[in-house]
């Protein structure tokens, strides 16, 4: 609740008051400091600096980030994140690592390319053999984008993997 002087605790070791009264430092956006699903440590390392160096605060790091970062998925993935919506910066750098730190070290496939692969799969009528499961693991899990639960061809009797499974934002997985 309200503390003397009509102040809360907020993030960042600021107080509410102050976070709306205090004016926002733009972190300056170069080239050089765009986040496309690589070298996270690297990129939030420069990020820090540059933030510093510009006078913003935790609070202005974690209003800014998600602009840094190339592509709308990282943005939403970012934008689900509890230090996000807490405006908490060191919970955020934590989540990041923990959810963004495994991204693929080179993207060898867009979304697009991944939904005309599925929609191929389900011209074929989807995957019913063991060849065909194989050559669909083959193609996506190059990419790393294969959902871990269907790695493996299931046992003869068993349904579970033997359907396509549709991949949207990475991570989210749906079957057909």
């Amino acid at each position: 609740m309200s503390g003397l002087g009509g102040t809360e605790a907020g993030p960042a070791g600021t107080s509410r008051s102050e976070a709306t009264i205090r004016k926002v430092v733009k972190i300056p956006k170069e080239e050089e400091l765009i986040f496309d699903g690589k070298g996270l440590h690297q990129f939030l390392d420069l990020f820090e600096m540059v933030a510093v160096n510009e006078g913003a605060e935790d609070y202005d790091k974690v209003k800014q980030v998600k602009f840094f970062y190339k592509g709308r998925d990282l943005k939403e993935e970012v934008m689900e994140m509890e230090g996000w919506r807490e405006l908490y910066w060191g919970k955020l750098v934590k989540e990041m690592k923990a959810r963004l730190g495994r991204y693929r070290s080179a993207p060898r496939y867009t979304i697009q390319e991944l939904w005309t692969a599925v929609d191929g799969w389900e011209k074929k009528g989807g995957v019913s053999s063991k060849g065909d499961y194989k050559e669909m693991r083959h193609a996506l899990s190059s990419g790393g984008l294969f959902p871990r639960s269907c790695r493996r061809w299931p046992k003869s009797g068993s349904s579970r993997g033997r359907r396509w499974w549709r991949i949207g934002q990475v991570g989210t997985h749906r079957p057909l």
